[in-house]
């Protein structure tokens, strides 16, 4: 089974960020559960003039979940 390290930073908007947070955290959970990655999101910016957030996904994976994990990130987003 072939393994590499990487790390993926995603640029998202602010109004979208809570549809990958989940209630209570629950789809960034699953999103951690299903991968085994290590999913962070950026802290939102108290100057109003940045809408965007980053979300860093990291991990040793798979090389097929590399891309499980780059085409399902917009399903969680919608």
């Amino acid at each position: 089974m072939l393994y590499m390290l990487l790390q993926v930073k995603v640029v998202v908007p602010n109004v979208t960020i809570g549809m990958i947070i989940g209630k209570a955290g629950c789809y960034i959970k699953q999103i951690k559960d299903d991968t085994g990655a290590y999913v962070q999101i950026s802290q939102k910016s108290p100057d109003a003039v940045l809408v965007e957030r980053v979300v860093t996904i990291a991990g040793f994976l798979k090389f097929s979940m590399f891309y499980c994990v780059l085409y399902t990130l917009p399903v969680y987003i919608g």
